[in-house]
C-alpha cells in the first residue's frame, strides 16, 4: 500500500484562559500515514482552522472593545498664561487619555495636532472611576508649574529638564456622580520598559508621553442635598503611590462671598484643629485614604460652597462639593369638600408652607365631571405675599373665589405645587357638588316661619285682652 509522510498539527489548549490567549502550537515530526486515513486527517484541520478564526474574531472584538472602553478623549489646556488671558483664549488642544498602559496602540490613535498620554500601572487605583463605560466622563489635562520647586517622588526617576514634567487631569460626571483630580509626570526615557521605547521609535512624529499616576483626589458627592438640622456628609477620598504624610484643610464659602476656614490637619503631627463648631472629621480615616467632613445640624449658616484640600510632597490638589439645604413644601386646602348651592360664593385656599429655596410654583386646575378633557388652569388666581419663617423657610398662598353653578357640579379643582426639592410635583384636590337652589333661601324661610309665630302670639295676646275687658264691666242690674 502507497505510504506517504506529512506535518501533522496538535492543539495544546491552555488550562483555563480566555479565548485571547489560546495559542496553536505546530510541532512538526515525521509520521507514516496511510491514504485511508487522509479523510479524517482533513476533518481535524478544518476543526483546527475554524477554532483558530473564532479565536481571531474574539480577539479582535476584545481590542476593539477595550479601545472604545480604555480611552478617554480629553482636552489640553495650556494655563501658563492664565493670569493675562481668559479662559477662551487660552491655548488648548486635543488629547488622548490611554488607560490600558500594555495596549499595543495603532495608527488611528495618532493626531498631528493631539498629545496622547499613556497611563501606566500604578499603586494609585485609578481604575475605580476611569473604567469601562466611562466615555462620556469630561476630561481637561493641565500642565502643573511647581514654580521651580524640585519634586522627589519614592522610585521615580523625574526629568526636571523637561518643559512639562508633572500634569493634573480633572474628570467629572455628566451626572455629578463624581469628581476626580489626578497628578501624573511624565517619565524619562530611563524609566520606560523596551515595549514602551519601541512605541516612541514606531511614531516619532507623535507626541507621546508615557505618564505614571501619583496622587489622586476624588469625591462621590458633588453636589450635596440636606434637610434642615440634618447631618451631611462630604465625601473627599485621595490615594498617594507611597506612604506619605499629608495636609488637609477645608474651607466654606458663603453665598455672600464671605470664606471661612473650617479645620486643618497636620499629617506628621497627626492632628486636626477645628476653627468652627458642629463639623467632624476622622483622623483615623485619614490613614485610610479619606479626608470626608462630617456638617452636623445643617441649617441656612451652613450652606455654600466647600473645598478639599490635600497636599503632599508640594503637589496641592482640591475638591468642590456644593452643599445645598432643602425643604419640601407641606400643601394644604382650607376645605376638603364642599357642597354649595347654585349662586353660592366659596373662597378656595392652597398654602404651600415650610419650604426652601424660595422658589415654588403654584397653579390651580379644574377638571369636569367628566374628565373627558385635559384640566384646565385658571386665570383668576390670586397669590398672597411670600411669608419668612423664623427658621429660615418661607410660606406662599394662592387663593380665587368660587361662584357656584351648575356646570360646577361634580368638577374637581386641584392645587399643584412644583419645587426645586421635588421630584413630582404635590397635588391637593376638593370636589364640588351644587344643588339646585330653592325659591326661598333658608333664611328667607326661617324668617317667615319667625313672623308667623309672632303674629300667632300676638294674636292671641290681644283676644286675651279683649277677654279680659269683656269680663271686667259691671253687670246692669
Amino acid at each position: 500500500m502507497f505510504q506517504c509522510s506529512k506535518k501533522e498539527l496538535i492543539l495544546s489548549p491552555p488550562p483555563r484562559r480566555s479565548f485571547s490567549e489560546m495559542k496553536v502550537k505546530v510541532q512538526p515530526y515525521e509520521k507514516p500515514c496511510l491514504i485511508e486515513n487522509a479523510a479524517m486527517d482533513s476533518r481535524l484541520c478544518l476543526v483546527i482552522l475554524s477554532l483558530l478564526v473564532v479565536c481571531n474574531e474574539i480577539q479582535s472584538f476584545e481590542d476593539m472593545t477595550l479601545s472604545k472602553s480604555r480611552n478617554l478623549s480629553c482636552r489640553y489646556v495650556d494655563m501658563r498664561n492664565k493670569s493675562l488671558l481668559s479662559y477662551n483664549d487660552l491655548t488648548k488642544q486635543k488629547a488622548l487619555l490611554v488607560l490600558r498602559s500594555r495596549k499595543q496602540l495603532s495608527k488611528e490613535y495618532f493626531e498631528p495636532e493631539g498629545i496622547i498620554f499613556v497611563l501606566k500601572d500604578s499603586p494609585v487605583n485609578t481604575m475605580k472611576f476611569l473604567k469601562e463605560g466611562s466615555l462620556d466622563l469630561m476630561c481637561e489635562i493641565n500642565p502643573y508649574f511647581t514654580d521651580n520647586i524640585q519634586i522627589l517622588w519614592p522610585g521615580i526617576h523625574i526629568n526636571e529638564n523637561m518643559g512639562e514634567a508633572w500634569f493634573v487631569g480633572r474628570f467629572k460626571h455628566p451626572n455629578d456622580n463624581f469628581q476626580v483630580t489626578l497628578f501624573f509626570t511624565h517619565l524619562s526615557e530611563k524609566s520606560l520598559e523596551e515595549e514602551d521605547l519601541s512605541q516612541l521609535q514606531s511614531f516619532p512624529n507623535a507626541d507621546i508621553r508615557h505618564v505614571l499616576p501619583v496622587f489622586m483626589l476624588s469625591t462621590q458627592t458633588p453636589h450635596v442635598q440636606a434637610r434642615l438640622q440634618e447631618d451631611a456628609l462630604l465625601n473627599c477620598d485621595f490615594s498617594i503611590g507611597h506612604h506619605a504624610n499629608v495636609n488637609i484643610d477645608w474651607k466654606l464659602l458663603k453665598k455672600g462671598g464671605q470664606e471661612i476656614k473650617l479645620l486643618s490637619y497636620k499629617g506628621s503631627e497627626k492632628s486636626v484643629v477645628y476653627h468652627v463648631k458642629g463639623i467632624m472629621m476622622q483622623v483615623d480615616e485619614v490613614l485610610k485614604g479619606s479626608a470626608s467632613l462630617v456638617v452636623k445640624h445643617v441649617d441656612l449658616e451652613k450652606e455654600g460652597l466647600y473645598t478639599c484640600t490635600i497636599s503632599v510632597n508640594s503637589l496641592f490638589g482640591d475638591q468642590l462639593i456644593h452643599l445645598e439645604v432643602v425643604e419640601t413644601p407641606k400643601v394644604t386646602l382650607n376645605v376638603n369638600s364642599l357642597l354649595l348651592k347654585e349662586g353660592q360664593e366659596q373662597k378656595l385656599v392652597c398654602e404651600a408652607s415650610k419650604y426652601y429655596p424660595l422658589d415654588v410654583n403654584i397653579e390651580w386646575l379644574q377638571e369636569g365631571r367628566d374628565q373627558t378633557f385635559l384640566p384646565t388652569v385658571l386665570k383668576n388666581v390670586l397669590f398672597s405675599s411670600h411669608k419668612h419663617n423664623n427658621d429660615g423657610t418661607y410660606s406662599l398662598s394662592s387663593f380665587f373665589m368660587l361662584t357656584a353653578s351648575r356646570l360646577n357640579d361634580g368638577a374637581v379643582f386641584t392645587c399643584r405645587v412644583e419645587h426645586t426639592s421635588l421630584k413630582h410635583p404635590i397635588r391637593k384636590s376638593v370636589k364640588v357638588r351644587v344643588e339646585e337652589s330653592s325659591p326661598f333661601s333658608y333664611q328667607e324661610l326661617l324668617l317667615v316661619v319667625l313672623i308667623i309665630v309672632l303674629c300667632v302670639v300676638l294674636l292671641r295676646l290681644i283676644m286675651h285682652l279683649n277677654k279680659g275687658r269683656t269680663s271686667s264691666k259691671p253687670k246692669p242690674y
